[in-house]
């Protein structure tokens, strides 16, 4: 998937709704924040960097249902120990994951993900 790709497919799982999808750079698209923004407006700082910010996956992370969060654990666990390249001690690879694999394992979840 695109980062593109992953930042919408995350944003519409946490249920911002979004328009203006012409723009190819996300932070010009229109979105309407599901609680807090009771008006559209430019993207901005509004949208979550999901890939770059593990505040903002934290709070994806808070959307998962009980049942989805051993599915999650299981999925970053796999998507840490593919991008290691040496070996690592297993319980350090699910604390120190970046953004973007924390993004990729919360996509896998939901069943979001697209291979290329």
């Amino acid at each position: 998937m695109t980062e593109t790709e992953q930042r919408r497919a995350i944003a519409e799982a946490c249920k911002w709704e979004i328009r203006n999808l012409t723009a190819e750079d996300w932070r010009h698209w229109h979105v309407k924040h599901p609680v807090a923004c009771l008006n559209w407006d430019s993207a901005g700082p509004n949208l979550p960097d999901y890939l770059n910010d593990l505040n903002a996956m934290h709070e994806a992370e808070k959307k998962l249902h009980l049942n989805q969060r051993n599915n999650y654990i299981d999925q970053l666990f796999r998507v840490c120990e593919k991008a290691q390249r040496m070996a690592s001690v297993p319980g350090w690879l699910i604390p120190t994951a970046t953004a973007a694999q924390r993004a990729e394992a919360f996509l896998r979840t939901l069943n979001l993900w697209k291979s290329e």
